[in-house]
């Protein structure tokens, strides 16, 4: 009996140690991730008070994922080389004068130079654009991708949706992205 009583404390205080050096060692994780200090005090007084319960709230809520890369600097060298072996010398590509700025700021923002094949139209008025949009849809033959804030219910919006039933019908892939109640809606 006293052997049994002497075999339960030696456990009973292994797993005291293990705790112990668990939490302490998840509150110096939470401490050097160098956070608020108001998100920091809370989450170590939950792993003090509730290890169990505080651990598996803090691995689902309590990370910061933020900091972490989704993609490795290796695989983002090689998707950014990837579009550079399309593009032409810079001298190749003319851009007019006026839209030289915009070539720019494409080129500085994001590296999205000019593509051989690229047009860029600039449209100051609706009236226009949408003129060009629905030539463009009728003349489309292979596929169409669409992408909108919102349609409105309105006579043009009314001659788009009748455009794109008639392309469906001609075997045409349209794509249309655009946000219903806030959330973004793809249809096919």
């Amino acid at each position: 009996m006293l052997a049994a009583i002497h075999i339960q404390l030696i456990v009973g205080t292994i797993f005291i140690i293990l705790y112990s050096v668990t939490i302490l060692g998840l509150v110096l994780v939470i401490i050097t991730e160098n956070r608020n200090p108001l998100k920091t005090i809370p989450w170590v007084i939950v792993l003090l008070l509730a290890p169990g319960i505080g651990l598996l709230c803090y691995f689902f809520f309590g990370q910061d994922t933020r900091k972490h890369r989704i993609i490795s600097r290796r695989t983002y060298k090689r998707i950014m080389k990837r579009p550079q072996e399309g593009k032409l010398p810079q001298d190749a590509c003319v851009v007019p004068d006026p839209y030289k700025p915009l070539s720019t700021l494409l080129t500085n923002t994001n590296q999205s130079s000019l593509l051989y094949g690229t047009q860029i139209t600039i449209y100051t008025n609706g009236t226009d654009k949408f003129k060009d949009l629905l030539e463009e849809i009728q003349k489309a033959t292979h596929h169409i991708h669409i992408q909108y804030y919102i349609f409105c219910d309105d006579e043009l919006g009314k001659r788009v949706q009748q455009l794109r039933s008639e392309k469906v019908k001609e075997c045409v892939k349209i794509f249309v992205l655009h946000m219903l109640l806030n959330i973004i809606y793809l249809s096919m």
